[in-house]
């Protein structure tokens, strides 16, 4: 292939050949750490253990102070300020479902779930998963 080609239309191999091997041991770990779901489901249990033994632990009150702690971004006179516990739920969480959403895009077009067979199951898992959400809040609500 031409060099002029772009690196998404070669295939992965080719490419790696292409470059020096000390880019390949630079750049090319970093990128398979980023592109495999492993370290991040870890660190993310890994995170999740912590945090319940922490809040459940003698130092529970700190967490709850650490939770609560007000961050800021300012930029001239502008300030925007929400606690941590705020920008979690409103920041970090619409960006996650939005990498979600171009993650299962991506699979629709051009992975696993293309057709309409294969998608059904997983699809339905979602739906469900949904639609058992909200019964059971509207359960503990009372209707």
């Amino acid at each position: 292939m031409s060099a002029g080609v772009p690196p998404r239309t070669r295939g992965e191999t080719e490419v790696r050949a292409q470059r020096p091997p000390a880019a390949r041991a630079v750049v090319l770990p970093p990128q398979r750490l980023v592109h495999d779901v492993t370290p991040g489901g870890v660190a993310l249990l890994l995170a999740a253990v912590a945090a319940l033994v922490w809040a459940n632990s003698a130092w529970g009150e700190a967490y709850v102070r650490a939770w609560e702690t007000p961050l800021a971004v300012e930029l001239g006179s502008y300030r925007f300020g929400m606690t941590v516990h705020h920008w979690v739920n409103d920041g970090l969480m619409a960006v996650f479902f939005f990498a979600v959403a171009l993650e299962v895009k991506r699979e629709a077009l051009e992975g696993h779930l293309p057709r309409v067979r294969t998608a059904a199951l997983p699809v339905a898992a979602a739906v469900g998963g949904m639609a058992v959400t909200a019964g059971l809040c509207l359960a503990a609500a009372g209707g």
